[in-house]
């Protein structure tokens, strides 16, 4: 007897809204977190909409993100909470993506006569709000930034999603042009996901597996229908190797120690087995893992773990005729993840946002294996049916509300920076990276004590860290200990050679040392190794103005208002620099420019340029 949803499908994506926004409901004031500050708040690539080639520059294989992100600040400008909408929608949808995706494939040839079929709006409903709830999918819907993740995660399902349905349509001999429109609106999606963010390159490899699974019933596969993908999947190699965006080579900055490729490889062997503890019991999560580096393969731990991920693989291959369902969810989570889990090394070891597609495999898995299993309780003698019905609906359930309450309690970590970082330092005690955000934490609360505390412990730990030394040049520059703040820059920049932003703030000590030769020494500088370090133009640009020299002032606020036309300080400190050389309809022009941007003019300033205007006319 079919074990159906007595429900409609508007009733039940309304039970998936309505559940994404109680989960989190304490995420939309979440504060901006770690990368967020880099590639949002202060990135002027984003600035302007209609500017598509700076955000296409900045990093191209990531066009779309950095799109999504710009829309953003085009109507919500900073408001942190415009970002954190967009995010949760995102993530919603693709949870409603996954409860289609299961649905359609129980209408595969392979499938619509699988024992499961009864349970098939149980198992689709059930899966995806396992995709919903799932804690480990907090870091990529309430960290802003790993928007990348969740929104790439989108096109992936829905590129399969349509590419599914298409073959559906053919496997009913549909002669109308339906079949070949979803088909290229697959590919198309497909093509979006490219450039959202790099893992979506295995889209391909994912629909070989999937037809391989549920629509291959005889030896003979149609190549040719793959290769439209395959050939879209060379996007992201040939991008990054010919264009070689700046910002995926400046990648490098944020690493302590580059990790080796074999290494990288080898310690991905241990952290998959990490993912899976992670995916079934998701306690003790962790922003900023202390994940050891395996250097050798005699290692115990790495045998280990490769012992379990062969036992795991060989149950998927062993699996595939009787659960062929549960079968494809453990290749599906596997195959997920290879772009970030191996040869290619990455800055982090582990980050639970790496998991958000992958979560689809482990949710497939365990709703199906436990029907699979449940079907099979059978006792002489006993009439299991209700027992079985109830325990179809009930376990699920508790599954899912228990990962809604962690998720829940989670997004409570993620509230600010201290909450973050606390957190961060409490699991991960012998990293420094968690004390050097702890430290800026409690640096922007004003607890400088415990800040620099902080800071100290981090280079304890970690003494070649550049941008602690710089952290804690902010913070003695901030207390007026210019020496101790001038060593701590030159200690970054001895780790760090092309440290533009440290020479910049040694620039502002000579400036405040009245020594303003040398401060435009150390903001050219800047300049020579950073060209889009718009705080050194600006800082260079009213040395300039001070020393009488206003052509290369105004050069200067220029070159900063180019590289970021939102910047509305330096529309005023142009307006001054015009002002001084007696332009002054540029001076007004860039007076209205700074308020229309929200900059608030000195009055006596505005009445100067407004008087000295009216007597030129």
């Amino acid at each position: 007897m079919p074990t159906r949803l007595p429900y409609s499908k508007a009733f039940i994506i309304a039970i998936f809204c309505c559940w994404g926004t109680i989960i989190y409901s304490k995420a939309f004031n979440n504060s901006f977190h770690f990368d967020d500050i880099f590639f949002i708040v202060t990135n002027p690539s984003i600035r302007d909409i209609t500017n598509l080639v700076s955000i296409w520059n900045f990093w191209p294989t990531r066009f779309i993100t950095f799109l999504s992100f710009s829309l953003n600040y085009h109507f919500n400008n900073l408001n942190v909470s415009g970002y954190h909408l967009v995010n949760l929608t995102i993530h919603i949808f693709s949870s409603i993506l996954v409860w289609c995706f299961v649905l359609l494939t129980f209408a595969t040839p392979l499938m619509k006569n699988d024992k499961l079929c009864k349970y098939s709006d149980v198992i689709a409903v059930f899966t995806g709000l396992i995709f919903l709830s799932h804690p480990v999918q907090t870091e990529s819907v309430t960290y802003i930034f790993q928007r990348a993740a969740s929104l790439a995660g989108f096109f992936y399902l829905l590129s399969i999603c349509l590419y599914v349905k298409s073959r559906l349509l053919e496997e009913d001999n549909n002669l109308t042009i339906k079949p070949k429109f979803f088909y290229i609106a697959s590919w198309i999606i497909a093509l979006l996901g490219m450039f959202t963010k790099e893992n979506t390159i295995t889209l391909p490899l994912m629909i070989i597996l999937y037809e391989f699974y549920f629509f291959k019933i005889d030896r003979h596969i149609k190549w040719k229908r793959f290769l439209p993908f395959l050939i879209i999947s060379l996007i992201i190699p040939v991008i990054l190797i010919s264009a070689r965006p700046a910002i995926f080579m400046d990648l490098q900055r944020l690493i302590d120690k580059p990790i080796r490729g074999t290494y990288y490889f080898l310690t991905q062997l241990r952290v998959m087995l990490t993912y899976v503890r992670l995916v079934f019991i998701p306690l003790n999560q962790n922003i900023d893992y202390d994940y050891p580096i395996i250097k050798t393969v005699f290692s115990p731990s790495l045998l280990l773990s490769i012992s379990i991920l062969l036992i795991i693989l060989i149950i998927a291959v062993r699996m595939f005729h009787r659960y062929r369902l549960s079968s494809f969810g453990i290749l599906y989570f596997f195959l997920a993840l290879l772009p970030e889990s191996s040869l290619i090394p990455l800055k982090d070891a582990i980050f639970e946002h790496r998991l958000y597609l992958p979560i689809f495999g482990y949710g497939i898995f365990v709703t199906s294996l436990f029907l699979y299993l449940l079907q099979s309780w059978m006792l002489p003698n006993y009439n299991l049916e209700r027992w079985r019905r109830s325990f179809v609906i009930i376990i699920p359930l508790i599954i899912i509300i228990l990962y809604s309450v962690l998720s829940y309690n989670r997004n409570l970590v993620w509230k600010d920076e201290l909450a973050l970082w606390d957190d961060a330092v409490k699991k991960s005690p012998k990293k420094a990276r968690p004390y050097q955000g702890r430290g800026k934490a409690y640096h922007e609360k004003g607890e400088i004590d415990r800040a620099i505390s902080d800071y100290n412990r981090a280079i304890e730990i970690n003494p070649n860290i550049a941008y602690v030394y710089y952290d804690l040049g902010n913070l003695y520059s901030e207390k007026h200990e210019l020496e101790k703040a001038v060593s701590n820059y030159y200690k970054a920049i001895e780790i760090k050679s092309d440290f533009a932003e440290a020479y910049n703030n040694i620039g502002n000590i000579y400036v405040r040392k009245n020594d303003l030769d040398k401060a435009i020494l150390n903001y050219t500088k800047a300049i020579e190794i950073k060209p889009v370090l718009i705080e050194a133009y600006t800082n260079r640009g009213y040395i300039y103005q001070i020393k009488g020299n206003l052509n290369e002032a105004i050069s200067d606020y220029t070159r900063a208002i180019e590289i970021d036309g939102y910047l509305a300080s330096a529309y005023n400190k142009r307006a001054v620099a015009y002002f001084l050389k007696q332009e002054y309809e540029k001076s007004w022009e860039d007076i209205l420019k700074a308020e229309r941007l929200g900059y608030k003019i000195h009055p006596e300033f505005f009445q100067k340029v407004k008087k000295a205007l009216e007597k030129t006319k």
